[in-house]
């Protein structure tokens, strides 16, 4: 029991080390953004200051403590003959339901928020947009618009859909080696906004590199050939 305790208040500070870092990294991120995006800033960026208090550190623990614990109340429970007060007399609980899946654990993530959850990525040269909606917005659909020029312009990625992911088929013109695009995304109903629009995410966009040709090496077999066929001596000619 006691290093199931322990285990557990391990578990308890890594979900508090994850919350407290999770949110400082989040706030750097925001400095990088507008040191990168942002054409001129009124006043200086002021940089994220250092948490002042972390939890402690527990003892070290032992992995799988309680993977035996688990196996065992589940043997308890199987047994038909296990009535329901020797169940509340060990503490026992039943789990209810079937496992949640990922995509599940994604839309019960973006339930917590009123705007679509999107992730960017550049995929083969284009840049994909997922979107992840929550619950009470299941089935709606999603209007997202990309920035290309930095200075807020945005245009429609298309029209409103209902699908889950969007590739962006347009590339840099020709000479632009790089850029920065941002993508955002809305709840719509026709030509309603639902929603609020979601954080701007940006992304990094460069040109497909120009194949160099293979350089093919000279035939130098046939080279000295010709060397010895020119340096011959000719015969006499006979007048």
């Amino acid at each position: 029991i006691a290093k199931v305790l322990a285990n557990n208040l391990v578990l308890q500070s890594i979900g508090n080390y994850e919350t407290l870092l999770g949110d400082w990294l989040s706030q750097w991120r925001d400095v990088k953004y507008s040191l990168m995006y942002l054409a001129s800033s009124p006043s200086p960026i002021l940089l994220p200051e250092q948490p002042k208090v972390f939890p402690a550190l527990p003892s070290p623990v032992n992995a799988f403590i309680f993977g035996p614990f688990i196996q065992s109340a589940n043997i308890i429970l199987a047994n038909p003959d296990l009535s329901e007060a020797d169940r509340n007399t060990l503490g026992l609980v039943k789990a209810a339901g079937k496992p949640v899946t990922p995509e599940q654990k994604k839309r019960e993530r973006a339930s917590a928020f009123n705007f679509p959850v999107m992730n960017v990525s550049v995929k083969n040269g284009l840049v994909k947009v997922k979107v992840t909606r929550g619950d009470n917005f299941r089935g709606k659909a999603v209007l997202v618009q990309v920035d290309r020029d930095g200075k807020g312009n945005f245009f429609n990625l298309g029209g409103s859909t209902t699908a889950n992911e969007l590739t962006d088929s347009v590339i840099l013109p020709s000479g632009v080696l790089t850029a920065s695009w941002t993508y955002r995304a809305i709840y719509v109903e026709g030509v309603k906004l639902i929603s609020d629009w979601s954080p701007n995410h940006y992304v990094s966009v460069a040109s497909e590199p120009i194949p160099i040709q293979p350089v093919t090496s000279p035939n130098l077999n046939a080279m000295v050939q010709d060397i010895q066929l020119n340096e011959a001596v000719p015969q006499d000619i006979q007048v």
